[in-house]
């Protein structure tokens, strides 16, 4: 696994369904989402976005905390930790992780 990504999320699943439908399965890259205890339910990646692992805090850790859960699943080299408001492709995630390893 080249890349793990980690998405810390607390109540925006509008946003955050915007950018995992940006993500397409891959196997250099990982994606995690962790949610920190929203009222507002993302149980539906389970079933859209079968390919992601979610992982469900029993409190709002804090963005810190929410990735540190992450990382204790990770199993990429590389660990990307992202909001859920941010858009970015595996494309885009590749092409940052071949520049640092070439340089």
């Amino acid at each position: 696994m080249k890349i793990t990504v980690i998405v810390v999320h607390w109540n925006t699943p509008e946003l955050l369904q915007k950018q995992l439908t940006l993500f397409k399965p891959n196997k250099d890259i990982e994606i995690i989402v962790v949610d920190n205890r929203s009222k507002k339910s993302i149980d539906w990646i389970k079933k859209d976005f079968p390919n992601i692992t979610l992982i469900k805090n029993s409190a709002n850790l804090g963005y810190a905390g929410g990735c540190n859960s992450g990382v204790k699943k990770a199993k990429g080299n590389w660990l990307l930790f992202l909001n859920p408001d941010v858009l970015i492709t595996n494309k885009q995630i590749l092409e940052m992780i071949n520049l640092a390893e070439k340089n």
